[in-house]
């Protein structure tokens, strides 16, 4: 991996990009997945199927990357859904759980910490707007990551996480 992007490899880090998000845990790489309506969320405002959490058995789901701005050290992006998810958009709810959102109006972006870079993957830290670590929610029912924990800005275990580019 090399410390910064290669114009050749991700070309104009600048502009939208569709990718996958997976959490980084033991160094492997766990997908992400929507939560179903059986889970424990039925806060109203937000479809209760739509939280994001670590683990399941399939691919990660596919989001838009659209650019927002940058600073020396951090991607600023906008991060939407896609295919039956368009429409929607990445945000974090008022208890610090990250979701999409349908209905309420998501203004704020989320940060991306390079750490290191290849050719189709990007492994970095996911912070909100305020620069708050995206952490997997702590272990409270002797869950593990694949029995898919929500992710969360409160407290929990600080991950890398790999975004890779389809």
């Amino acid at each position: 991996m090399t410390d910064k992007p290669d114009d050749a490899q991700w070309g104009d880090i600048n502009d939208s990009f569709l990718g996958q998000i997976y959490l980084v845990r033991d160094e492997q790489c766990i997908p992400l997945r929507l939560s179903r309506a059986d889970d424990r969320f039925t806060w109203t405002g937000v479809e209760s199927h739509d939280w994001l959490q670590a683990g399941g058995q399939e691919a990660s789901p596919v989001f838009k990357f659209v650019f927002h701005s940058r600073t020396d050290d951090r991607i600023h992006v906008h991060v939407l859904g896609t295919g039956s998810h368009s429409g929607k958009k990445l945000g974090i709810s008022r208890n610090g759980y990250l979701g999409l959102y349908r209905v309420a109006e998501v203004v704020d972006h989320l940060k991306l910490e390079p750490l290191n870079w290849e050719q189709d993957l990007l492994r970095c830290r996911l912070r909100d707007h305020l620069g708050h670590q995206v952490k997997a929610e702590p272990d409270h029912d002797n869950r593990k990551v694949r029995d898919a924990v929500f992710l969360t800005t409160g407290e929990g275990a600080v991950h890398d996480y790999v975004i890779r580019r389809v």
